[in-house]
């Protein structure tokens, strides 16, 4: 331990400052991936001699800033370890990485459909080291090209909607006025204009014009027409 003649001669001292602080920096540790425990060996309470008992523990992540700064692992189903994702980086951009795992997911999805389980971590090496973004690259652009042009054509569809909900409201106000003010001229001015309309109405269509005259759902929109170029003379 390095220890030299004199020093820490109490086993109290030496156990503090040789043995559980460092076992306590060992566990307390955010990168470090074992915990370790003393173990004495002793003979009342004299201690004759000790051993350290390992065990392997997870990681938390590690702060690589040069991985914070990509999402290229984003969406791993698995963990991949620091150095793995860093020999990734090293042979793929990290947009094409994320692409290799997208496909990746997808495949092992397929996989997991046919009852098979998917070995991700293997999957995706495979993916990286064969560049499966090429493919995907292309399918992917040519899947959004088709949402896109989906999504224009609702847009389109909304707006010419909309358009035409807009030009029967305007049309619906426009017949109400103009049958509002033919209802408000003098009886006599009323009749005279019915007469006129009627006068150039086929026989078929007249009888329904006789029983409910511009009130007659046939002929309210053709006798407003008709009558607007009157009232606004």
């Amino acid at each position: 331990m390095g220890l030299k003649d004199g020093e820490h001669e109490e086993f109290k001292n030496f156990s503090r400052r040789i043995i559980e602080g460092p076992i306590k920096k060992i566990n307390d540790s955010e990168i470090s991936d074992i915990e370790v425990e003393a173990k004495y060996k002793t003979s009342g309470r004299k201690v004759l001699g000790l051993y350290f008992a390992v065990t392997k523990k997870n990681q938390t992540s590690i702060p690589f800033p040069e991985l914070e700064q990509n999402p290229a692992f984003r969406f791993a189903k698995v963990h991949i370890e620091a150095s793995m994702q860093m020999e990734y980086l090293a042979l793929r951009k990290p947009e094409e990485i994320e692409l290799c795992i997208e496909r990746a997911n997808e495949y092992g999805e397929g996989e997991a459909t046919k009852g098979k389980e998917p070995n991700y971590g293997a999957i995706y090496r495979k993916a990286i080291n064969e560049g499966w973004h090429t493919s995907y690259a292309d399918k992917k652009a040519k899947k959004e090209a088709v949402e896109a042009k989906k999504r224009k054509e609702i847009e389109q569809e909304k707006d010419a909607a909309q358009k035409k909900a807009a030009e029967a409201a305007k049309t619906d106000s426009w017949l109400r006025d103009t049958l509002a003010a033919f209802a408000a001229l003098p009886e006599e001015r009323k009749t005279e204009l019915r007469d006129a309309y009627a006068s150039g109405l086929a026989d078929i269509t007249r009888k329904s014009f006789d029983k409910q005259a511009e009130n007659a759902p046939m002929h309210r929109m053709k006798f407003a027409k008709f009558a607007e170029q009157y009232l606004n003379k």
